[in-house]
């Protein structure tokens, strides 16, 4: 096979989805909880939010949840620990997830891998409305915002200032 050079002399790189997420320390003033419980004690999540590489920002209960739910399908323990946080903060009996189309790009599905090892970072996450999920990619000049919050996983560096506390 013959290989033709294109270019000479260019740093070269797969684009990328670019998600951030920020979490701001919960004060209780802050907390929202928008997710319906039924009549049977069941919350029920629609797996249907498109995280890409779209530039947008969610502050809202319902894609967040959306976003953790989506990137802990392949993990028990992850799943386990978030339905312990939406079953304290909803007080459901049960959380059932519907699998539809949605997704996280897969550039950037292992960013909630430390925010799902621990409670009060996935509480803090979705139910405080001064945490964010930032998206975007690395196509353009666009810059994700800077969020003046304690703790940043994702794009811009990774996790800094871990929780110290335990689940």
């Amino acid at each position: 096979m013959n290989y033709k050079k294109v270019r000479e002399g260019v740093f070269e790189t797969n684009s990328s989805s670019t998600h951030s997420i920020s979490i701001c320390n919960m004060n209780p003033d802050d907390v929202m909880n928008h997710l319906p419980v039924d009549g049977n004690g069941t919350l029920t999540i629609p797996l249907d939010g498109e995280f890409g590489w779209e530039f947008d920002s969610y502050n809202d209960v319902y894609s967040k949840t959306q976003y953790l739910a989506i990137s802990s399908e392949s993990s028990p323990k992850q799943r386990e620990k978030l339905e312990y946080v939406l079953k304290k903060q909803t007080g459901c009996d049960r959380v059932e997830y519907v699998r539809d189309n949605g997704y996280i790009d897969h550039q950037s599905h292992g960013i909630c891998n430390e925010v799902l090892a621990k409670a009060d970072l996935i509480r803090d996450f979705i139910f405080n409305p001064n945490s964010f999920l930032d998206t975007g990619n690395d196509n353009s000049d666009t810059d994700l915002p800077k969020r003046q919050c304690d703790h940043h996983f994702g794009y811009e560096g990774g996790h800094q200032d871990p929780y110290n506390s335990g689940f």
